[in-house]
């Protein structure tokens, strides 16, 4: 059993509360042991910056480092864009909707709903999607943001 002292029981509770007074639902759960869910059709769409601003790409980690120090995950949406990409980490990514695009060395690999793609560690590629991909993708290492 978790030892939790009175006051921070008494905190946790507030919180709860508040948000079901407000009407918020947790978009994330994780249980003592570090098992975790994410309501991931609730999550918030962050604009990603591709360097372009006509691009429509948005991306969001599923979880932070500190609930998951090793492997990575998180959801891209992309409607009509295409942007370089180099990838110091290695990446899967499971199409949920729509079609993706991987064009590598003039070459293009596409992932349509259901697909897994893969794709190493060292690859010089562009993301595309000609309508729209929304995909969750999966990184290692975790701090994939900060390889070189």
């Amino acid at each position: 059993m978790i030892n939790i002292d009175e006051l921070e029981l008494e905190k946790i509770i507030r919180k709860v509360i508040e948000k079901e007074l407000r009407g918020e639902k947790s978009i994330k759960y994780v249980d003592p042991s570090g098992v975790a869910v994410v309501k991931a059709e609730k999550i918030e769409k962050v604009k990603f910056d591709t360097g372009n601003p006509q691009d429509q790409v948005y991306v969001t980690d599923l979880f932070s480092l500190e609930e998951s120090p090793r492997i990575g995950a998180g959801m891209m949406e992309m409607t009509k864009s295409t942007f370089d990409w180099t990838l110091n980490y290695d990446e899967i990514d499971y199409v949920i909707e729509g079609k993706l695009e991987i064009v590598i060395d003039g070459r293009t690999i596409t992932g349509e709903k259901g697909d897994v793609l893969l794709i190493p560690k060292g690859s010089s590629i562009k993301f595309k999607a000609t309508e729209y991909a929304k995909f969750i993708y999966v990184v290692y290492p975790a701090n994939w943001m900060e390889q070189k």
